[in-house]
């Protein structure tokens, strides 16, 4: 299924092309727009859940238009919802973004995690067989236990992960069933990374609390755990800005037309912006009602000011996600009803994906943009919206988002804090252009900071690594500082 002299195995649950019998349609997002360049880069190859009967695949050949290998994994639909519905979206997810109460502890989800991660390490076993220098890359939550296995395989390659949802800290962790299990699984790794220090001191505070066995030095930037060193260390992610930049110069892009909302904003001379998934964590309900409480207070901007919110569909067979649907269209329509008027409506609900040179158009028309989430690992919105935003425009952002350990300079809020985010859009509103410095400084920074930097920053770690053939104490950790 792949090619020899692989530089790179990329591991992910989803996979980076539409359709990988024929390579096309490239999977849309900043991230795998990153790993396909890189991936060409170190002609890797990339593996991924493949919900097809395993039969389908025999004899399977990755497109040569690629120029780099495709190896689908066959999960049957039994152990694809026991290990993605189950247990990564049911338990993990809830959990490690800190919402314990929707969180699902079915043991027989475990059993599917287990299996659908052992059968990530088979296939790949069968790679680095003939590749036994290839440098491994796991990504995210779904996928933990795999360098464990690799591991009981005998498998010496090195092995990095990437986390891109938050690390808990040790009180919300040790809900965690399997914590003890999870932990170890990811001690396995050699290079462990997180998008913040705030997580990376999360996981260690785990690690050394959960398994007595683990040594921590360094400063805390190493873990010895059964003979294996593992690093750790915070990669924030980004965005593709070199392209998000070229798209607002682009004059094909100038005047793409906004139809959703044109007539709707009527009599409104301000607009703020919420770009989310229809998901718990992104805190559209509790922004909601901060923004009911902003029209009770201020009256004066009852018909000046609507708010737009771009909730894209997502997991809309779960039923905790149908409940907040609900909850959502249910709070809008009572904004609406209260405050809305013949020819204005405070808040324009739009329940569906925006092309992104239309979404560009939103960021460069808004006057504030409301991103609270209840927690996040980062929010690339932030970032894009930087990207784009006027000069007089301001971002209003979750304390507790990844990108505020970033952004410290932003107007930072509590979600839950209805009246410090009514003020904050109360401030936004009447001192047009006051973050303009703050932006323009975060601005630059992320044209040097880009998706691209994090994926090659996170490799080359990988490949100094590498050069230390045997783990051990005595490792010259200068080299990483």
């Amino acid at each position: 299924m792949s090619k020899d002299n692989t530089r790179l195995i990329i591991v992910s649950n989803r996979a980076p092309i539409a359709d990988y019998y024929k390579g096309t349609g490239l999977t849309v997002g900043g991230l795998a727009t990153a790993l396909h360049r890189v991936a060409i880069d170190q002609n890797a190859t990339w593996l991924f859940s493949a919900d097809i009967a395993e039969d389908k695949l025999v004899g399977y050949k990755s497109p040569d238009n690629l120029n780099y290998t495709l190896s689908p994994v066959p999960i049957n639909k039994k152990d694809f919802k026991s290990f993605y519905d189950g247990y990564s979206n049911s338990l993990l997810w809830p959990l490690f973004h800190y919402f314990p109460d929707k969180a699902s502890f079915e043991g027989e989800d475990w059993l599917g995690y287990q299996a659908v991660n052992k059968k990530f390490a088979i296939q790949i076993l069968e790679i680095v067989e003939n590749n036994p220098s290839a440098v491994i890359w796991i990504q995210d939550y779904q996928l933990m236990l795999v360098a464990k296995y690799l591991r009981q395989f005998g498998v010496k390659n090195k092995i990095g992960f990437f986390l891109h949802i938050p690390f808990p800290t040790y009180e919300v962790f040790r809900l965690l069933p399997q914590r003890q299990e999870i932990l170890e699984a990811l001690l396995s790794f050699d290079l462990l990374g997180f998008h913040t220090k705030s997580y990376v001191t999360n996981f260690f505070r785990s690690a050394k609390t959960i398994i007595k066995e683990a040594i921590t030095f360094e400063a805390e930037k190493f873990i010895r755990f059964k003979e294996r060193i593992s690093y750790i260390k915070d990669f924030p992610i980004s965005v593709d800005s070199t392209m998000i930049t070229n798209l607002i110069h682009d004059k094909k892009f100038e005047t793409v037309n906004i139809p959703s909302i044109g007539k709707a904003l009527g009599s409104a001379t301000m607009i703020g912006l919420g770009v989310d998934r229809l998901d718990y964590t992104k805190g559209i309900l509790e922004r909601f009602r901060a923004l009911e409480y902003f029209f009770k207070k201020n009256p004066k901007y009852r018909g000046k000011l609507t708010f737009v919110q771009i909730a894209v569909p997502s997991r809309g067979s779960v039923p905790d996600y149908q409940s907040y649907k609900s909850a959502v269209d249910e709070i809008v329509t009572r904004i609406n009803g209260q405050y809305g008027t013949m020819d204005w409506q405070p808040i324009i609900y739009l329940n569906r994906s925006i092309p992104f040179e239309n979404l560009v158009n939103y960021y460069q028309m808004t006057d504030f943009a409301l991103i609270t989430p209840i927690r996040d690992g980062m929010n690339l919105v932030a970032k894009e919206f930087i990207l784009t935003c006027k000069p007089e425009a301001s971002l209003i952002l979750s304390e507790v988002a990844g990108a505020a350990e970033e952004f410290p300079e932003a107007s930072l809020v509590n979600p839950y804090n209805q009246e410090q985010i009514s003020n904050a859009i109360l401030h936004s509103l009447e001192n047009p252009g006051f973050q303009q410095k703050t932006i323009n400084k975060y601005r630059d920074y992320l044209m040097k900071h880009d998706v691209h930097l994090w994926a090659k920053s996170f490799i080359e770690e990988m490949y100094t690594l590498q050069e230390t053939k045997t783990p051990s104490l005595s490792i010259d950790t200068n080299r990483f500082n």
